[in-house]
């Protein structure tokens, strides 16, 4: 009896260690052919992110040939095939923010406003730099159709420029800041008025200009490489060939959302009284608001009057000359439509009658673009 139990004990054992050696080779095999699938699968991922690389790759090269396509048309005034061309690239590949803002500059050309803004909005979603020449006046283009977030968030970007630098190199991030009376919530109207003043007399003379006879008001030579120190009219430029009373303007409307009226009204005098500046009708509206909020009325309805008479002024010749290019930026005319919008609401209570003529361009540059003009 007791040889059995030893036999019987002896066989449990082995049937004990060969239980459990069996379930360790069971678990060695589970983790090897768990690392085995997880080698395949990191290897299927890695070679689905590189098609996937590739892919993108490939969209952006060719959603990059129909925006080189489609500005090739739109230099030729074929409208609608531009247009097709930049709907083609941003369906290829939609995250790609480039086709967004070429398309959006080919409705600036047009004079379609709101479908600008929308680009312009999707671009800026999609993560665009904002500090090309591209985006100069989109501000006030988000502020006159309406795009109350997107003028916010560029409005941070070019907050966030006109506190790192100290260069006058940024004076249209600091023009589009001063657009909204409407305070920002990471720089002061003070902070701006600071950074306007230095930049201002970084100037070399008081009027900003050369005298007409001067010799450097010329075209300089050719083997001259250094940074352009005046422009084309011999305005005195800050680094970005910003002409003196457009500086002037811009830091006028930092004192004007400053509470400084009597100084944004100095600069706007000045700045306005240059008519070698193409457009210099846009300082009538700020300058009916700092009347106004100066006390003078008079000079505010006066000023006010003188906005919507040369914005109509300039819509009219917009319509009745499609096909010429305007001796200013297209965004000096959104521009004063926004300020004589404040204007307007400020001094009178209400909004200011819509301009006759604005639908008329808006319908004459939907005609363009479906070719029914052609």
């Amino acid at each position: 009896v007791r040889r059995n139990r030893v036999a019987i004990g002896t066989a449990t054992m082995i049937a004990i260690t060969m239980l459990v050696g069996t379930l360790a080779s069971l678990w060695q095999m589970s983790i090897a052919i768990t690392e085995r699938n997880q080698k395949v699968m990191a290897l299927e991922e890695a070679t689905e992110a590189r098609r996937e690389i590739e892919q993108f790759a490939d969209k952006i090269t060719q959603a990059n040939l129909l925006i080189a396509s489609g500005q090739s048309h739109a230099d030729s005034g074929r409208w609608q095939a531009a247009s097709d061309d930049y709907a083609r690239a941003v369906q290829m590949q939609p995250s790609y923010f480039l086709p967004w803002m070429q398309r959006a500059q080919l409705y600036i050309r047009l004079k379609l406003w709101q479908e600008a803004a929308d680009d312009f909005h999707i671009a800026l979603d999609l993560g665009a730099p904002t500090d090309s020449p591209q985006w100069a006046g989109v501000g006030a283009l988000f502020l006159w159709t309406g795009e109350e977030q997107a003028y916010l968030d560029h409005a941070t970007k070019n907050a966030a420029r006109v506190m790192q630098s100290e260069s006058s190199s940024v004076w249209d991030s600091l023009r589009g800041l001063m657009l909204s009376p409407n305070a920002h919530p990471t720089i002061t109207a003070r902070q701006c008025v600071e950074r306007a003043e230095q930049w201002l007399r970084a100037l070399d003379s008081p009027a900003g200009q050369l005298p007409p006879n001067d010799p450097r008001r010329q075209r300089r030579p050719e083997d001259d490489t250094g940074p352009r120190r005046h422009d084309a009219l011999g305005f005195r430029t800050l680094g970005n060939s910003q002409p003196m009373p457009v500086c002037q303007y811009i830091a006028a409307l930092a004192h004007l959302r400053a509470g400084d009226y009597a100084i944004a009204i100095r600069l706007l005098e000045d700045a306005g009284n240059d008519e070698r500046w193409p457009f210099y009708a846009i300082v009538y509206a700020p300058l009916a608001m700092a009347h106004y909020h100066a006390g003078n009325r008079d000079d505010a309805f006066a000023a006010l009057e003188l906005s919507h008479l040369s914005i109509e002024s300039a819509i009219e010749e917009l319509v009745e000359h499609p096909q010429a290019i305007p001796d200013y930026p297209w965004f000096d005319i959104v521009e004063s439509l926004v300020l004589n919008r404040e204007a307007n609401v400020l001094i009178h209570g209400h909004l200011p009658e819509q301009v006759r003529e604005l639908e008329t361009l808006r319908q004459q540059s939907l005609e363009k673009l479906s070719g029914s003009s052609e």
